[in-house]
């Protein structure tokens, strides 16, 4: 095979791979009927990926850490909001062994929840 078809092959294998993960990615939101989250549920600042709690099966990202904070106060309250507003959350990791159920923020464990 000459190395241009070559080339040509390859560029259109990668822009259709790329095409087809954002599609899917897109189909499954809007088959939750939403959209990823990009705001802070405390401040409605953009989020910060390195600030965040796993809350329940959930990931919820924050501005900053002092939101992370005022979040643990009242869950419940602020993924209401955003759920009804069409946030839709990223599912948390599942824990390793050994580790709680329920809550972990940032690169360190907080007490479970269970």
């Amino acid at each position: 095979m000459k190395p241009e078809r070559a080339r040509r092959l390859c560029l259109s294998a990668v822009v259709s791979c790329v095409l087809l993960a954002s599609a899917f990615g897109g189909e499954a939101l809007a088959a939750q009927g939403g959209h990823a989250q990009k705001l802070c549920p405390v401040m409605g600042g953009k989020t910060d990926r390195s600030a965040y709690v796993d809350y329940h099966g959930k990931q919820v990202y924050f501005c900053c850490s002092g939101c992370r904070e005022t979040f643990l106060q009242n869950p419940e309250k602020y993924i209401k909001e955003m759920e009804s507003k069409g946030t839709v959350l990223d599912k948390a990791p599942k824990p390793e062994s050994g580790e709680g159920h329920g809550r972990r923020t940032g690169n360190e464990h907080a007490e479970s929840m269970d």
